[in-house]
């Protein structure tokens, strides 16, 4: 029996192989990244001040909406640090290198969310399609903005109070962050950075338990697993009523009344403890190093394409074909490695991204090659 009988006639193992390996291929994950990176500044998931934020966070359905009027209500004012722009409420930079998604709250007063050049590169190689930058800002916002729940935990925090109280206070008011995040991620359709673990945890009843081992409080070390699963739990199903629907999604829920259901007759109105001016915090609207790298890139990639069709009509429609098949293959290697394990790490996604975008070049050229026979 032929060894080579999985080849096609007419081609040698050797060529097969060679093939296999063309360096020319490796050019097409740099076009596919610009290619996504280009695509994301043009649809504004590369601007990532706190109005950008703010407006996308409004734009997807009405638990959107209602965390955007809750903003401009309260008129909490939202704050994007960077490395070189520390809080003024204390909250400070915590890595050079880390990921986005680290927030901080001031009483209430104040929303803080880290936002650099590493946090919107690794947030743009960890998604596909439409989620970027900015949609994963606003996920985070709303995580943060479901602290607004009625519960003033932070008035446990003083010298000699039980802990167990404050723990409690504490797996409550995460419990009801984590719910508003997923809700909004609902509404966008797409699954945006780890959330899926939270997801998993809530339906299982696991929630109160992944808080206190995800979250530092010290207070939550008093509490044991069961405990927290329980208080967890338990008030998911008193304040939203109704929230895991059969089909394993989250039903809607008024904020208005979860607040009404938390405050209770002897808690102080929440408008009390918190700024009064958001439009300080937006003021300013640079655009984001990302945008410049990616319109750049987008600049060059083009010129490329123009290039070829100064050359002749075939070139350029090459060009233009190489430039979407590095694109398409770059999605598709990152979203196949999303789907079948539970990693968003940005490298592994990197790695996803260069590998299907090498591969769609090659089988592109070995269809080429063979059409032409």
């Amino acid at each position: 029996m032929d060894d080579n009988s999985g080849i096609e006639p007419g081609i040698a193992v050797d060529e097969f192989c060679s093939d296999s390996i063309d360096q020319t291929s490796l050019l097409a994950a740099p076009k596919g990244l610009i290619s996504r990176c280009a695509y994301l500044a043009l649809i504004g998931e590369l601007e990532t001040d706190s109005r950008s934020v703010i407006k996308r966070l409004g734009s997807t359905g009405e638990h959107g909406k209602q965390l955007q009027t809750e903003l401009d209500r309260l008129r909490v004012p939202v704050e994007k640090v960077t490395i070189f722009n520390r809080a003024a409420s204390g909250y400070s930079q915590e890595g050079f290198f880390g990921r986005s998604g680290t927030l901080g709250t001031n009483g209430l007063g104040k929303i803080t969310y880290r936002r650099n050049l590493f946090d919107s590169f690794f947030d743009a190689v960890t998604h596909t399609g439409n989620v970027g930058p900015r949609t994963s800002s606003a996920f985070t916002l709303a995580h943060e903005i479901g602290h607004f729940d009625g519960i003033h935990g932070y008035q446990l925090f003083s010298k000699g109070a039980d802990p167990k109280l404050v723990a409690k206070s504490s797996i409550l008011k995460e419990t009801s962050a984590i719910v508003s995040a997923l809700k909004w991620q609902q509404e966008v359709g797409k699954t945006i950075q780890d959330s899926s673990i939270q997801f998993e945890q809530l339906r299982a009843g696991k929630l109160g338990s992944y808080i206190k081992q995800t979250w530092t409080y010290p207070e939550l070390k008093s509490l044991t697993n069961s405990e927290a699963d329980a208080i967890s739990a338990s008030y998911i199903k008193k304040a939203f009523p109704g929230l895991l629907k059969t089909d394993g999604s989250l039903g809607n829920y008024s904020l208005n009344d979860l607040q009404k259901f938390n405050r209770g007759s002897k808690i102080p109105s929440l408008e009390s403890v918190v700024s009064e001016n958001l439009g300080n915090s937006a003021r300013r609207t640079f655009g984001s190093p990302l945008k410049k790298l990616a319109l750049f890139g987008a600049l060059a990639t083009i010129n490329e394409i123009e290039h070829g069709f100064k050359q002749s009509p075939k070139e350029g429609i090459n060009a233009l074909i190489d430039t979407g098949v590095a694109w398409l293959g770059w999605e598709s290697g990152v979203k196949l490695l999303l789907r079948n394990t539970a990693t968003t790490n940005p490298f592994l996604c990197i790695a996803a991204g260069i590998a299907g975008s090498v591969c769609a070049d090659m089988t592109l050229k070995r269809i080429s090659h063979r059409s032409n026979y």
